[in-house]
């Protein structure tokens, strides 16, 4: 990444840059969003991206109840979007597929299509995403977990003697990845992850998200937090979560 980001350090002979700053495929909130989110790594080269003033392009969250599972979160999506539209579903990794469970009309018809209700829906990793664009994107496994997003599996030792000082940032190419996956949408994207367990990244673009967070147990992820005196319990007690936490005076 080195030679492409500081490409006039290493060929020095009349090196100009130009930067493409004008996308026709998505709107805001969009430009906001994954402009804020991909500059944090001091690293990137600071844009000032530009779009149709008249596309809009939320990026929405959606919370499954359910580990390992997220078709229902899938089919509350499709239920709602236009089945007319060009719809692609992505993930970090080919095999997150299986995450999707033959039911309610989802079924899958190879490692890279599944079917509901007689629609067919492509599916792809966000590395195959990179260069289509499509109205409606859905995003699998956006949760904190080894195989999540972050990938947290440890990089092969020689790749890590590699890299540049400008993928040392933490998650360099996992967030070069997370914005490629929120900007392949015309319309809108989806992002499905586990109540209990959200990808850090979610926090970092959602305030919606940390405001939810703030108000639910850190621990159980589900109970509210109730007041209680001189402390806060979780109001899942009953059935099993004892956290609780002194009010600070």
């Amino acid at each position: 990444m080195a030679l492409i980001y500081q490409f006039e350090h290493f060929f020095r002979l009349k090196t100009r840059r130009s930067l493409i700053e004008q996308t026709h495929r998505f709107g805001q909130p969009t430009i906001r969003t994954s402009s804020n989110f991909v500059t944090k790594n001091p690293g990137q080269v600071a844009k000032n991206i530009r779009g149709n003033r008249r596309s809009h392009t939320p990026i929405s969250i959606i919370l499954n109840e359910t580990r390992n599972d997220d078709t229902d979160a899938l089919i509350k999506i499709l239920q709602k979007v236009n089945l007319s539209d060009e719809i692609q579903i992505i993930s970090r990794y080919n095999h997150d597929i299986y995450r999707l469970k033959e039911h309610d009309g989802v079924r899958i018809a190879s490692p890279e299509a599944i079917m509901w209700q007689n629609i067919r829906i492509p599916f792809c990793s966000m590395h195959k995403s990179k260069g289509i664009t499509r109205d409606i994107v859905i995003v699998l496994n956006m949760n904190s977990t080894t195989t999540g997003m972050p990938a947290t599996r440890e990089n092969d030792p020689l790749t890590d003697i590699l890299l540049s000082a400008e993928e040392s940032y933490p998650f360099a190419e996992e967030r070069r990845l997370f914005y490629v996956a929120i900007t392949r949408a015309r319309k809108a994207t989806y992002l499905i992850a586990e109540r209990r367990n959200p990808s850090p990244f979610l926090f970092e673009i959602s305030e919606d998200l940390n405001d939810l967070y703030q108000k639910l147990c850190p621990r159980c992820k589900t109970g509210e937090l109730v007041k209680r005196n001189d402390r806060y319990y979780c109001a899942n007690y009953r059935y099993g979560c004892n956290f609780t936490k002194r009010i600070q005076r």
